[in-house]
């Protein structure tokens, strides 16, 4: 990491490293932004009520800027992390604690799911459907049925564990399908590394 800049180049050249063009690393530097925030956010929810709290450095860019943390570019345009961050409040949803952003081919991939619920209301027994996706391949894991949930409680759940593919690198996505509750799903963007 570079602490003299906001573009962290050099992250990114670390996860996409064919990144060529300014669009590219717009494209790559907002997706690790948008992953790492919504990460943020549902980590804090999940230290609830030892932590209670999540604020956005920079929520609107005033002016027009190169690599900034804010969730709104300049204009009022929303940035994938804005989507991201609003995605990991809602009230009550699936969620999973990933250890880190990039994993290797044939790597052990693992993370263990929650239902957050911050809502007044209680969260219904939820089936949750576990998928990662490679491309056009799609990889369904172990369910797990959470049990109801009091209002303001959240749900540690289960260790989800796949190998990952040999062949493929680049973004791959977790999805947590809330079969029949759609409103509480969820999906992470992850990387392969090259």
């Amino acid at each position: 990491m570079d602490p003299s800049t906001w573009l962290q180049l050099p992250a990114i050249k670390r996860y996409f490293p064919h990144t060529a063009s300014l669009e590219e690393v717009v494209e790559h530097g907002q997706l690790l932004q948008a992953e790492g925030l919504r990460g943020v956010y549902e980590e804090i929810r999940r230290q609830s009520p030892f932590a209670s709290m999540a604020l956005s450095w920079c929520f609107n860019e005033p002016w027009p800027c190169a690599a900034n943390c804010s969730l709104l570019g300049w204009a009022f345009m929303p940035k994938r992390a804005y989507t991201a961050v609003a995605e990991a409040c809602r009230p009550i949803l699936a969620s999973a604690k990933i250890v880190k952003f990039g994993w290797r081919a044939g790597e052990k991939f693992t993370a263990e799911l929650w239902i957050l619920n911050d809502s007044f209301e209680i969260a219904p027994p939820l089936l949750i459907q576990p998928v990662l996706y490679f491309g056009e391949t799609s990889l369904a894991l172990e369910t797990w049925q959470t049990v109801e949930s009091a209002a303001q409680t959240n749900i540690r759940g289960v260790m989800i564990a796949a190998t990952l593919p040999t062949d493929f690198t680049g973004v791959f996505r977790l999805e947590l399908h809330a079969v029949d509750q759609p409103a509480y799903s969820n999906g992470y963007k992850l990387c392969i590394l090259q």
